[in-house]
């Protein structure tokens, strides 16, 4: 009688450690498959002040991402919700604080485009406007990813300014931002505009 009460019991033990064992399993998968990868390439001569070319980013979606570096500018892995970091150099070396760039990427449902407009005005203290006037205030630029909201967004009082873009299509809500001195993101708008656009999928 003991010997078959501890086979059972023996048995549901087992039991419950396979369980375990494969819950563990398939949280560590789910982890795993929403890593991101960059590969940089070597570095090359490109247009509109291009440096190296190109750069590819695979979101968790599997969607990879090409685009150029412009010159001077500075990119790194990013941390946390960052995919990506970047720098953008401050003028004649001088002792004016650089512009500090990201991409993010997320999913489709990743809010109206009022709401992270106004979240970026809010970051460098300005006004949150209504949705008829951000729509009003945005610049579209086509790239081979879709059309792309840009903006510029720029604080007087303080000398903070946001150069911002948003694109967004049934897969993906993709960010670009960059925050900086006034000064800094101005000498940078034609080369962000060119980054932007030409940003595209690569399979």
């Amino acid at each position: 009688m003991y010997s078959k009460y501890s086979a059972l019991i023996l048995g549901l033990i087992c039991l419950n450690l396979l369980s375990s064992c494969s819950k563990s399993d398939m949280e560590i998968g789910s982890y795993r498959s929403q890593k991101t990868k960059i590969q940089v390439a070597q570095p090359q001569t490109g247009s509109m002040g291009m440096g190296k070319s190109p750069v590819v980013f695979e979101t968790n979606t599997s969607t990879k991402i090409t685009w150029s570096e412009p010159k001077g500018w500075t990119f790194t892995a990013g941390t946390g919700m960052r995919l990506v970091s970047f720098s953008l150099p401050a003028q004649d070396n001088k002792a004016e604080l650089a512009g500090d760039g990201s991409i993010v990427v997320l999913g489709p449902g990743a809010g109206s485009l009022a709401a992270n407009i106004n979240r970026w005005r809010g970051q460098i203290e300005l006004k949150s406007l209504s949705p008829m006037k951000i729509k009003k205030e945005k610049q579209i630029i086509k790239s081979k990813l879709g059309e792309i909201s840009y903006y510029f967004l720029t604080n007087q009082k303080n000398n903070k300014a946001v150069l911002g873009a948003v694109l967004s299509d049934d897969k993906k809500t993709l960010f670009i931002k960059v925050m900086g001195p006034m000064s800094t993101l101005e000498r940078h708008q034609t080369r962000f505009k060119a980054f932007i656009k030409g940003l595209h999928e690569s399979k």
